[in-house]
């Protein structure tokens, strides 16, 4: 079971690299990079079927119980979104720190657009400024990245498990 875990986390940093490489692809506004994204949303869950699958083949004799496999896609999940955590930290504390500027201006004007819109807002606007500028510091920012991927993991796990599960065959089957 140990060589599962470790299998898992050889192959969690290859999950947070693509995550990584969403979350650098999104922040840009070309069309091209933004396609990109959305085949690296294909690309992930499939990249994460297929490392399970490998480990069920080579380490547990192509045996994988559903909770097995659980375990498995949800470690490895865990492992991509603290190592993206991890990059996007760096990213807007240090590489980019107009990045959260940015997004809160995007942020803001949403907002302005949708009070319009409804006309009556429960949210006074301090309030709604107050939020926004709450929710883009870093470390707030970084750690709703890092429960936005580890939804989706959670997502792809339960699914992946039921994709990856085989359970033992009786010696009269074969």
């Amino acid at each position: 079971m140990n060589n599962i875990y470790r299998h898992a986390l050889y192959f969690a940093p290859v999950l947070g690299a693509l995550f990584i490489m969403h979350f650098v692809l999104g922040t840009s506004s070309n069309m091209l990079m933004l396609i990109l994204v959305v085949l690296l949303k294909i690309i992930i869950p499939i990249a994460a079927v297929y490392f399970a699958i490998d480990c069920r083949r080579r380490l547990n004799d192509d045996l994988f119980t559903y909770w097995q496999a659980f375990r498995y896609f949800l470690l490895m999940f865990v492992g991509a979104s603290l190592i993206c955590s991890v990059f996007i930290f760096i990213y807007v504390q240090w590489i980019n720190t107009d990045y959260l500027i940015y997004i809160k201006e995007i942020s803001s004007q949403l907002m302005e657009r949708l009070t319009q819109t409804l006309s009556s807002s429960v949210i006074s606007e301090s309030e709604m400024e107050q939020i926004i500028n709450t929710a883009y510091t870093p470390k707030m920012f970084t750690a709703s990245s890092f429960l936005s991927n580890l939804i989706i993991g959670f997502i792809i796990t339960i699914i992946g498990s039921f994709i990856v599960r085989n359970k033992k065959q009786d010696s009269n089957d074969r």
